[in-house]
């Protein structure tokens, strides 16, 4: 789903903040956040074949949960291994920028720093699992521009029309936990110039603060753009692991199945019927 400032952005707080909820709402439930999260997992081997059960009916024909059979559950890392060799071959050396003025290679080395390649292999490999991430600019406390990822769990691009010309927005959500140990959800929505903060609480959506992106001695400034730079994984915004998990599933079933198998021959009583020629014993 595509969304526009506009969709979301109303002269009206109230309807401005039914609208955030509603968005917010669709994407937390969303294929996206969906298959981001089952990427994350199969990258760290937390493959579906954890979580397979062996069944049985009841004469009943109810459906059952058999504890006596064998349960091998093999998961394989195939995904996780891909994965780091996409990374590893393309930013296994630093990277490096180069254009015919000097003098901008010495301002894009001294604005990304020392820090750049780390991030980018982080990058990389989050946009692998997801189908995209998310980097953050802003200025520090001392008054120095700084950058960091921003999940794209926690974005929702807003842009100026259905074609993704330009981003006029961003929302912004994730949980918080208070010292009392209630979580809280937070809404964020950035615009060229500003940010609102929000907070869901007792189902109601209230405005906690409205701010510019940062300030230097106390003045209040705007970037002028929207400050997250959105990295794809392709222009599908697909995962690696929609190529490969049917193939990885399947081979972790028929590993697991063999297991099983093989443990239930080593348990098995045979019994002799009809045998001639000698005695039981």
């Amino acid at each position: 789903m595509i969304y526009s400032l506009k969709d979301v952005a109303v002269g009206n707080l109230e309807e401005t903040k039914e609208r955030l909820m509603k968005v917010v709402e669709l994407d937390s439930t969303s294929k996206r956040h969906r298959y981001a999260k089952e990427g994350v997992r199969y990258f760290n081997n937390d493959n579906d074949i954890l979580y397979e059960e062996q069944y049985y009916y009841d004469n009943e024909g109810n459906k059952c949960v058999d504890e006596t059979k064998k349960n091998n559950r093999l998961a394989h890392n195939f995904y996780g291994l891909l994965v780091k060799q996409k990374v590893g071959y393309l930013l296994g050396k630093p990277m490096n920028f180069n254009s015919t003025n000097k003098e901008v290679n010495k301002i894009i080395s001294d604005i990304l720093g020392d820090k750049w390649n780390i991030t980018v292999q982080e990058l990389l490999k989050n946009a692998s699992n997801k189908g995209d991430e998310w980097v953050y600019c802003y200025i520090d406390e001392n008054g120095e521009f700084d950058y960091t990822i921003c999940p794209t769990e926690q974005i929702i691009p807003l842009y100026n029309n259905g074609f993704k010309q330009i981003l006029e927005g961003v929302i912004r959500y994730y949980e918080v936990v208070s010292l009392e140990g209630k979580s809280i959800l937070a809404v964020e929505l950035w615009t060229q110039n500003e940010v609102r903060y929000f907070k869901l609480d007792e189902n109601d959506l209230q405005l906690v603060d409205t701010k510019p992106h940062f300030n230097i001695n106390g003045v209040g400034y705007s970037f002028g753009v929207v400050p997250f730079v959105q990295f794809k994984n392709n222009e599908e915004l697909t995962t690696d692991l929609s190529l490969v998990k049917e193939l990885i599933d399947n081979y972790d079933k028929v590993t697991s199945g063999l297991a099983n198998d093989l443990e239930e021959i080593q348990d098995s009583i045979y019994v002799l019927k009809g045998y001639q020629g000698t005695d039981s014993s």
